[in-house]
């Protein structure tokens, strides 16, 4: 539905409807360009990672531009970096030493993700073969399902809620499930470092003064996690939240 291409030496410019400034230096993007059909998906695209960016989400592409397509302005052309080059879309391809910095990538992003309000299906990971990192692409199906703005007036909706816990199904499935102990470790102690950054940015202690919906989400992390692994540190912690 889409073609994609990585333009090397590309110049990094943002158009009126791109997050990034215009900084004149040389950098490679990846280009992204829609048929037809697709271009208001892909222009939704860069306006979620844009959302993402703000909400200081790492893990995902940055969206550096958006304008029509030269040869046809019926279709898009959206730029994002940063490129990823020699990687792979499985933890087991990687080296067994990288292997615990990719599974903290991993659970970073997702925590990082729910607490934001944006989901997404067909997760799409590239896992550098060179140090672990990890880079989630293609968001064209990502979806916020709530901002800070929308306040404590409602739950969220049944359709939502099931989006929610396909995304956390398919972020917790990138980890093997025979995994050895030293990942599971590794999963684990994120986990809590992660739901500590929440509660430290939020200036709380208890999960009853967060937002109704993140509480939403994080109860269905933590039973997505009981139903994986999970340490009894981390389910001491988490029981503890709630």
């Amino acid at each position: 539905d889409r073609a994609e291409t990585v333009t090397e030496g590309s110049q990094s410019r943002s158009s009126s409807t791109g997050s990034g400034p215009t900084t004149g230096r040389h950098q490679a993007v990846v280009v992204k360009v829609s048929w037809m059909r697709s271009a208001a998906s892909v222009g939704r695209e860069c306006t979620v990672l844009n959302y993402m960016e703000t909400r200081r989400v790492t893990g995902v592409e940055r969206c550096r531009g958006q304008v029509p397509y030269p040869f046809d302005n019926r279709r898009a052309m959206i730029a994002m970096e940063p490129v990823m080059n020699d990687s792979v879309a499985s933890i087991s391809e990687i080296d067994e030493r990288l292997r615990p910095k990719a599974v903290r990538c991993i659970i970073r992003t997702l925590v990082q993700m729910l607490s934001a309000g944006v989901v997404t299906t067909d997760v799409q990971p590239l896992i550098s073969k060179a140090t672990g990192e990890v880079l989630f692409i293609d968001m064209t199906e990502a979806k916020i399902v709530f901002t800070d703005d929308d306040g404590d007036s409602e739950a969220m909706s049944f359709l939502d809620m099931a989006l929610a816990q396909s995304f956390v199904s398919e972020m917790m499935g990138l980890i093997p499930i025979d995994s050895p102990d030293e990942l599971i470790r590794v999963a684990n102690s994120q986990l809590i470092e992660e739901l500590q950054n929440i509660h430290e940015s939020s200036g709380v202690d208890k999960m009853a003064h967060v937002q109704q919906q993140q509480r939403q989400m994080l109860e269905l992390l933590r039973e997505q996690v009981r139903s994986t692994f999970i340490s009894q540190d981390f389910g001491d912690y988490i029981d503890g939240m709630f």
